[in-house]
């Protein structure tokens, strides 16, 4: 007949009365497993919350006058303008590289953007691919990026005082009754032969206030607008201080400003649109912030989940644990620290110093002589007391450098002597 079987946690009790209960082992370890899973659950919501405040706020790369730019930066709506209007392609051509692969023809405008800031290698590929285009337009050109061109135009000498610029050329470009607001445009005159618009109107400008003007008509030498002809392999050539006009904030906002920007560029059938890039060799303006829009939230989180760790860590721990100072360490571990150091900077005339002047204090006090005597003194008293040469016991208290390998003897001369002076 077979032993009765219980089910499992259960045990029989005695004399066959009612089975005792035993407990599970799994509800032993129910308590790590649900701390474990504690951890995973925080973490998993730091790494979580991380993604989301990354991905929400990934920053939007915004090149100034970039015509496919919708943003108030870029200058998408004046090449649409271009496009249905007058019938003008806008091609951009992003970095030095795309601009020499480019085509070029007779009915080609090339707008250098930027151009205050070109490398000598983009100046380069500007000068060759301009050779075939109709007309060349230059954004603030600086006065390096001119004369590497070699385009007869200059920053314009002097401050600015008027705040108003006005027409006043024979270009068909520029209306007779234009009329912009001065903003910081940069303002260019012509070294050679060429046609200055836009110019300050200082009578006008001038006319509420007493400050006279040596211009006798009225305009200063400067002006936002620049344009010379054509000349060997250079085509026409435009200098324009009115990159602001061509953004899509200033579209609406300064009529002047974008009908000028519209009928320098209207010429041709194709504007090939050069957008410098920072591989050109030359820092250029991106718009795009140096530390990214994610990078503020991203520190807070992570500084709050830093601080919870910190909470939830330093409960488990408990308080901190008083102990009595000073600690007491024993001199001789100093002592041999102090050798062990010695030997590995192998300074040895330091070690022979200290090994001296404590052997010639020690000596003094048992002849009766101040501590600090000096060593000659000390080492006379010594031959005396002991009958040893005192040649040699002056060498042995005020001898020359020893080298590492001598130091070993020189500290059992030391020894010696002071053996000898003990001896009654």
């Amino acid at each position: 007949m077979s032993a009765p079987t219980g089910s499992p946690g259960t045990s029989a009790g005695p004399a066959g009365g009612r089975p005792e209960r035993t407990p599970a082992r799994s509800s032993s370890r129910s308590g790590p497993r649900r701390g474990w899973g504690r951890r995973v659950a925080i973490a998993a919501l730091v790494l979580l919350g991380g993604g989301v405040v990354a991905l929400g706020s990934a920053p939007e790369e915004r090149i100034p006058l970039d015509p496919t730019g919708a943003y108030p930066e870029g200058a998408r709506a004046l090449a649409q303008v271009l496009d249905r209007s007058y019938g003008v392609r806008v091609e951009p051509v992003r970095g030095a590289a795309a601009l020499r692969a480019a085509r070029v023809d007779s009915g080609t405008t090339l707008l250098v953007t930027h151009a205050g800031s070109l490398s000598a290698a983009a100046a380069d590929g500007v000068t060759r691919s301009a050779r075939g285009a109709r007309r060349l337009v230059l954004l603030d050109p600086a006065e390096e990026t001119l004369t590497h061109l070699g385009v007869p135009v200059a920053p314009a000498d002097g401050p600015v005082l008027a705040p108003t610029l006005r027409g006043g050329c024979s270009s068909t470009d520029v209306d007779p009754g234009d009329t912009i607001d001065l903003v910081g445009e940069p303002l260019y005159r012509a070294t050679g032969a060429g046609d200055v618009c836009l110019r300050p109107d200082v009578e006008a400008d001038s006319a509420d206030s007493e400050t006279p003007t040596d211009d006798a008509d009225g305009t200063s030498d400067g002006g936002a607008y620049v344009r010379v002809a054509a000349r060997g392999t250079r085509p026409e050539t435009v200098v324009l201080g009115l990159s602001p006009a061509l953004s899509n904030e200033a579209i609406g906002d300064d009529d002047a400003s974008a009908a000028v920007a519209l009928r320098t560029l209207r010429h041709g059938d194709r504007v090939l649109w050069y957008l410098p890039s920072p591989d050109d060799g030359a820092p250029l303006p991106t718009g795009t912030a140096v530390v990214p829009a994610w990078f503020g939230p991203g520190v807070a989180l992570t500084g709050v989940a830093l601080l919870t760790l910190c909470l939830w860590r330093g409960r488990r721990f408990g308080p901190l644990v008083v102990e009595p100072l000073p600690a007491v360490v024993p001199a001789v571990e100093t002592v041999h620290a102090r050798a062990r150091l010695y030997a590995r900077s192998g300074d040895a005339r330091h070690a022979l110093d200290l090994l001296r002047r404590g052997t010639s204090e020690r000596i003094a006090r048992r002849l009766g002589l101040p501590p600090e005597e000096d060593p000659a003194i000390v080492a006379r008293h010594a031959a005396e007391r002991t009958g040893l040469p005192p040649d040699d016991v002056r060498d042995t208290l005020t001898g020359v450098d020893v080298t590492p390998a001598q130091l070993p003897a020189r500290a059992a001369r030391l020894r010696r002597l002071e053996r000898e002076v003990d001896r009654p």
